[in-house]
């Protein structure tokens, strides 16, 4: 990742924020909300300093938002109660928020913890937890 020191100063700073407040909470709802400020604070960096792995974070980020959050209303409103999500995916969302923090740090890709987020993201899915019930999808 090519972006300037102060910006990976904020962005680490915010990403370990993220998962302070993720851990705080035992509402999935407000866990997915803090989460949402990953792709919020790699937009406004993405504005000031552009670089492609940022961009892909944002994008991998959002989509994972968008997927989880649809997965908790269709439950919610009682919508396909079949697939449910994995009991243990914003345990592991808030991990990966803090491996993403600690691999920005040490000047390390973030392309594995993207890989990660996407999976996990896929298993709030019909296919993805059908494949996450059968074993073959780990998060």
């Amino acid at each position: 990742m090519k972006i300037s020191k102060t910006m990976t100063v904020r962005f680490i700073e915010e990403l370990r924020y993220v998962t302070k407040q993720m851990q705080e909470t035992k509402d999935p709802e407000e866990k997915l909300y803090y989460f949402s400020a990953v792709f919020g604070i790699t937009q406004r960096i993405v504005n000031f300093d552009f670089d492609p792995e940022m961009v892909s974070i944002h994008q991998v980020t959002q989509l994972a938002y968008n997927q989880i959050q649809q997965r908790l209303v269709m439950s919610k409103s009682g919508q396909q109660i079949s697939i449910g999500l994995p009991d243990n995916l914003f345990a592991v969302l808030q991990e990966m928020v803090a491996e993403m923090a600690s691999r920005v740090e040490k000047g390390e890709t973030t392309w594995p913890i993207l890989e990660k987020i996407m999976t996990l993201s896929y298993s709030t899915t019909g296919n993805g937890y059908y494949l996450f019930q059968k074993g073959e999808l780990k998060i």
